[in-house]
């Protein structure tokens, strides 16, 4: 070996070679090198790349940082000799250029004094046979590899940190494994957490991991993070190219040496090859070596895991992860960490990715960064429509391997499906693989390349490796691709049905393969599509809006060219931020139409019609179309003229400019009217018509009242928006309303003069909250124009009604009824309501029932789908008009009508249905507190109320669709107890079945029957207690053995017909058969109906399966036994009471207050505080007021205590213990008794427990 000074020769060529830093270990010999530059006494060699991708796939950067230390020699094919003239330091800064050298001459001093440094220039020109033989003979023997270990060592010592002191480092060659620690993790990184968390479950809970995917997607950057989660020490081999059994050789050899390390994790890297069954022996070797270990194993490859290495591992199939591209969040979290935080640049990278793949993105990201983020590169859109460099250089390193990789007929397939973007399907590959030259066994080979250079996403869906985009392009002629791209569009297109991405891989085809049929098709969907499906969808047809306006689309078809430009104009209204796009789009559109006609004259006018049309329909995100009006305009020429402007293959009669009697271009006008946001704009509005002829402009308000909007659809808009944003100035848009109503009178429109008039008024009292201001605006206007203005009346009626001054405002509608004023139907809606709200609050309930049944019949008229939540509304708050008018079982038919109805409104369809089903049920819970006279609480704890019109209420809450909803059966079930608690029968609870058509419902099933159960104590009826009890115990057993405890406050409801009570379910629940019991007898002795206490024995003597104690059936017999229970001791107890004797008329009222207060005890004794406690009052407040009509001079001071007894008896609330306590102890002193201090103790007593208990329950 010699050893040369440095040289400047750039004619020289170097070569370096030594083990990879990665995994696999390999040896490369880099070369031939050249010098590029020097910095001191170290040179820098640039390594050319064809060289540097023969690594064979791994990361050059990563081989080059494992090949430091290597000796530097001068590449001399001509000499059998070695001149060593460097040793390589580092990788340069630039990965992808080369390496940073150390010259040997620094050593000669102090590492190895004996060698001499001979020139190399003198050296060959010595060359000669024999020069060879006579360096050797005169040179001192060298140990190579000593001299290698002493340079290399001192070389690191060099750049190590003295603090680190004089540690010897020895590297070994023999093992395959290495630090996955010695490659850091990018310092820009997403941290990918589902995934990360993920492998870290897998690992902890299998000890194993299985990472997957395409490649270059970042399976083992990945698993790098998910082992840096774990902390501690990991290892990996990387296996990348081997066979099987170069892998079973690593893997053994991978065993032999964690015998002797101490580690947290080893990670198998690039698990490529064919499981054989030594491959599956070596890996489940390893595995369970490290299971006993307690080491994690990761493995990364292309393939999902092997079905047989996972059932003899006993591993489940939750080891496998997939790992995708990047998605937008993904790339947006890289950007951050490297300091760019605008949006669009994740959304573009992403795009130019393939879709996120990381290197690609990695790539564009390097790109971007030498460009400085110039936002020039959405103008040129340069990396996406164009080549990027360093994009390219990264495929062009897979073009290579895959080359070296693949057989012919796989090469051929990624060929042709590389022309693809995005995704597709089996179909696809199967249509591409029949076009000359016809590719044999294209299933076959297909299926070879899914995994690792094509991903499945699902059953039948599939990508190319973003790596292999446009393969073809580097392979192919573009005569040679078209045919491809074209085929790839017409397959697409044989489809039905296309979803918006595959909509974009067929456009790029057809527009590369030049495909006109096939563009002319996909502009068809975008021109034909209800808007707010486009507006979906927009998103995801991005390729159509990134069409630039500086030339033609498409040249080589100019009908084609005018299609794509108007299918990109209509798209653009679907963006909130691309209004000057449009404008811009829109000029441009115009100047092409322009120069197809030139072509041939009349061509543009039926795409012309069909964009405008659609253009007028549209409801543009950014606001109003800026242009509408002139638009228009150039539709009603092309309407007029179309019979001289259209070709003569077309008849102009097919074209029509009305439908239905109704003129598309009025109708299009009025489309228009409802996007106007501000009350400013209405001026320019106002002005357009000015500039309509009169017939026009009559023709347009003919239009509005054919369509029945009524002339405020002018103006309503703007004003409605204006309003809910707050922005109303009232001097500043009044005033612009008079200048509107001048108008209006320009044109002898009286009608919408006064719906300006209306809308100053409006104005002023909604916004100005100036009633008096309003009130003589609009007494203004009636002496302007009428007193018998049905508008301004209404307007009137209106003011008076927010201002809670009820009576007038009903008497101007009756006023307006009167008159026979003409309305349109919406007016009719609003009108009706206002009138049946302000007759509900001055209490004539029958009138207000008009009025809701008229507002239904008006919602009705509008024959729309959305109107019919607002007539069912109406009907239902029609119902409670009747409730309050005392008509209840009018109110149960009717909501029993409005049910029927409610099941064919679907809930989501809109915030309307939402409301009228949330509502209708909301209002069947308040009427059953009605009925039962029992307090009842929604969701939040909040008490049930109602307000007039609250069910077709036209502004229901924002949230109310999130509400959950019972099931409609459950609102029957509801009505049907509320028949029972009022004792009527209307059909409901005996029809019940009609409207279970999944049959009974257990928890409908448990409301209903305690209804019944309640309506038999309160109306005492012995014979329908029992049939109640057996019902309600049955539903006892049901639930004790069937329903868990259930936290949230979410029910799911059960559909199932339940058991009959059986003998063994009475003795179980015997407990509280007799608490039902007692309050029966509570009932009878209260309302002195013995006569059913003895029904009720006779009842339970007939029923063999209702088993009553014996002790227990006697004493309501009438019978003295000896009791030893408290159920036994207060039924005996009350009892007694059906003997007691009165001697004087005082005793009476006694013996009643008495009773009162043994109820109220055995009530809170047996829980039952509520119901026994209203039973009690009622009873109370009857005798009471008997006994104060007749003989009140035998009460002491009555008239004292007058005003505190009445207020007693006027109760507001079902609060029924709180209520009688209050009556007692506001009678008590009447009655004169001389315990009456400890009787007041008792009553503050059970008045502190009762609400106690009441607290408890409502916890």
């Amino acid at each position: 070996m010699n050893f040369i000074s440095d040289t400047d020769d750039p004619a020289l060529e170097y070569i370096f070679r030594g083990r990879g830093k990665v995994q696999s270990g390999k040896t490369y010999s880099v070369k031939p090198c050249f010098k590029n530059g020097t910095a001191g006494k170290d040179i820098h060699l640039e390594i050319p790349e064809k060289d540097y991708t023969d690594f064979k796939g791994e990361a050059g950067a990563e081989v080059l940082q494992g090949l430091s230390g290597s000796g530097v020699f001068i590449h001399d094919n001509d000499s059998c000799e070695a001149f060593l003239t460097s040793i390589v330091r580092s990788v340069s800064e630039d990965n992808f250029v080369g390496v940073n050298c150390t010259c040997i001459s620094l050593f000669k001093e102090h590492l190895i004094p004996e060698i001499n440094l001979i020139d190399y220039k003198h050296k060959a020109s010595e060359k000669s046979p024999h020069s060879q033989s006579k360096f050797i003979d005169s040179a001192p023997q060298i140990d190579i590899e000593k001299l290698t270990r002493s340079i290399s060592h001192n070389l690191i010592s060099q750049f190590m940190p003295s603090s680190l002191g004089n540690s010897d480092i020895a590297v070994s060659h023999s093992s395959p494994l290495s630090p996955i620690e010695s490659v850091p993790l990018p310092t820009a990184i997403a941290s990918r957490n589902q995934l990360i968390d993920s492998t870290v479950y897998s690992l902890q809970n299998y000890n194993t991991a299985w990472l997957y995917g395409a490649t270059g997607v970042g399976k083992t950057v990945a698993a790098k993070m998910a082992a840096k989660h774990l902390g501690g020490h990991w290892l990996g081999a990387n296996l990348r190219g081997l066979n099987s059994q170069e892998v079973c050789q690593i893997l053994a050899s991978s065993l032999i040496n964690l015998n002797h390390q101490e580690i947290t994790g080893v990670l198998i890297d690039d698990l490529e090859c064919i499981f054989t069954s030594i491959v599956t022996e070596k890996l489940l070797s390893l595995h369970h070596f490290c299971k006993k270990n307690n080491i994690f194993i990761l493995f990364t490859s292309s393939r999902v895991t092997d079905e047989d290495y996972l059932y003899s591992a006993e591993l489940p199939l939750e080891v496998e992860q997939k790992v995708d591209d990047f998605s937008e969040t993904d790339i947006k979290e890289i950007l951050s960490a490297l300091g760019v935080t605008a949006d669009y640049w994740a959304r573009y990278i992403y795009m130019s990715s393939g879709g996120g793949h990381p290197q690609l993105v990695i790539a564009m990201i390097q790109s971007m960064k030498k460009s400085k983020w110039s936002i020039e590169e959405f103008r040129t859109l340069n990396s996406l429509l164009q080549k990027n460099e360093t994009v390219e250089r990264v495929k062009k390193k897979t073009r290579e391997r895959l080359l070296h990789e693949l057989p012919a007929s796989a090469r051929e397939i990624v060929e042709r499906v590389s022309l693809i973007t995005g995704r597709f399907d089996r179909n696809l590959v199967l249509d591409l693989a029949l076009l000359p030259p016809k590719i044999a066994n294209a299933g076959i080979t297909f299926d070879s390349l899914v995994g690792s250079w094509i991903d499945q996403h699902e059953m039948d869906c599939f990508s190319l490796s973003p790596l292999l985009s446009n393969f073809a392009v580097a392979t192919l002629t573009k005569q040679q691709r078209k045919p491809i791209q074209c085929e790839i569009a017409d397959s697409i297109l044989r489809k039905k049905v296309i979803d918006p991405i595959t909509m974009n891989t067929a456009f790029i085809a057809a527009f590369s393969g030049e495909n006109s049929r096939a563009l002319a098709l996909l502009c068809y969907p975008i021109l034909t599509t209800e808007l707010s499906e486009l507006q979906i969808i927009a998103p995801h047809l991005i390729m159509f809006t990134f069409l630039n306006t500086d030339n033609s689309i498409y040249a080589h078809d100019s009908n084609v060219n005018l299609m794509l430009r108007g299918s990109q104009l209509i798209l653009l209204t679907c963006f909130e931020d691309k209004k000057d796009s449009y404008l811009e789009t829109f000029n441009r559109f115009e100047i092409e139409a322009d120069k197809s006609d030139a072509q041939e004259a009349g061509s543009s006018v039926l795409v012309r019609i069909m964009i405008y049309s659609k253009l007028l329909l549209s409801q543009p995100k950014f606001g109003n179309l800026p242009n509408w009006n002139s638009i228009v305009m150039k539709l009603n020429t092309l309407f007029k003229n179309k019979a001289e402007l259209l070709p003569t293959s077309i008849s102009h009669n097919e074209i029509p400019t009305e439908i239905e009697g109704i003129s598309i271009v009025n109708f299009l006008i009025i489309n228009q009217l409802h996007q106007i946001k501000t009350i400013e704009e209405l001026i320019p509005l106002f002005e357009f018509i000015d500039t309509l002829g009169s017939d026009a402009r009559k023709d347009l308000f003919q239009t509005i009242e054919q369509i029945d909007f009524g002339v405020d659809t002018f103006v309503r808009g703007a004003w409605l928006h204006e309003y809910k944003r707050e922005t109303i100035d009232c001097e500043k848009h009044s005033a612009i309303f008079s200048e509107l109503e001048s108008f209006a009178n320009r044109w002898e429109h009286k009608e919408l003069a006064e719906v300006c008039v209306q809308f100053t008024a409006v104005i002023w009292d909604e916004s100005g909250g100036k009633k008096d201001k309003a009130l003589m605006v609009i007494d203004s206007g009636l002496s302007k124009y009428g007193s018998s203005s049905a508008c301004l009346i209404r307007a009137k009626a209106k003011v008076l009604f927010r201002a809670k001054e009820y009576g007038k405002s009903l008497a101007l509608s009756n006023q307006l009824i009167a008159s026979n004023a003409v309305l349109n139907s919406v007016e009719k809606i609003f009108f009706y309501r206002d009138a049946a709200i302000c007759a509900e609050n001055i209490k004539n309930h029958s009138l207000a029932r008009k009025f809701y049944l008229l507002g239904a019949s008006a919602s009705k008229e509008r024959e729309l789908l959305e109107n019919k939540p607002m007539q069912v509304g109406f009907k239902a708050d029609a119902a409670l008009a009747s409730w309050r008018s005392g008509n209840r079982e009018e109110c149960i038919q009717d909501l029993a009508g409005v049910l029927l109805e409610l099941k064919d409104i679907e809930p989501k369809s809109s915030l309307q249905a939402a409301h009228c089903h949330a509502i209708s049920r909301h209002i069947l819970l308040w009427l059953e507190q009605e009925a039962s006279k029992q307090k009842k609480f929604v969701v939040n704890g909040e008490k049930v109320t109602i307000y007039p019109g609250i069910v077709s209420n036209p502004e229901p809450h924002k949230d109310i669709d999130k509400q959950r909803l019972t099931p409609i059966e459950m609102a029957w079930y509801m009505l049907a107890s509320i028949e029972n608690y009022c004792s009527l029968d209307v059909g409901i609870a005996s029809n019940l079945v009609e409207h279970l058509p999944k049959g009974p419902i257990v928890e409908g099933e448990l409301a209903l029957r305690s209804s019944r159960l309640d309506t038999a104590i309160i109306n005492p009826n012995g014979e329908l207690l029992i049939r109640a009890l057996k019902c309600f115990v049955s539903n006892l057993s049901y639930i004790s053995t069937n329903v868990k405890i259930n936290k949230s406050k979410d029910i799911n409801f059960t559909y199932q017909a339940l058991p009959e009570a059986t003998i063994a379910d009475f003795e179980i629940y015997n407990g509280i058969v007799e608490h039902y019991l007692l309050s029966f007898v509570i009932s009878c002795a209260l309302q002195s109906k013995w006569d059913e206490v003895d029904k009720l024995v006779t009842h339970i003597l007939m029923e063999p399966e209702v088993v009553i104690r014996t002790e227990l059936i006697s004493i309501m017999e009438g019978k003295e036994i000896n009791t030893t229970d408290a159920i036994a001791h207060n039924s005996k107890l009350l009892m007694r009471l059906r003997h007691q004797q009165k001697k004087t008329s005082i005793s009476l009222i006694i013996g009643v207050f008495h009773q009162t207060l043994i109820a109220i005890k055995i009530g809170i004794d047996i829980k039952q505080s509520n119901l026994i406690s209203r039973l009690a009052f009622e009873s109370l407040k009857v005798k009471w007021l008997d006994f104060w009509g007749q003989q009140r001079y035998l009460l002491k001071d009555p008239e004292y205590h007058f005003v505190h007894i009445d207020k007693a008896l006027s109760v507001k609330d079902y609060s029924w213990p709180k209520n009688v306590l209050c009556l007692m102890k506001a009678i008590l002193p009447t009655l004169n008794l001389n315990n009456e201090p400890e009787v007041r103790s008792i009553l503050d007593e059970l008045m502190t427990i009762s609400r106690d208990q009441f607290k408890g329950n409502s916890g």
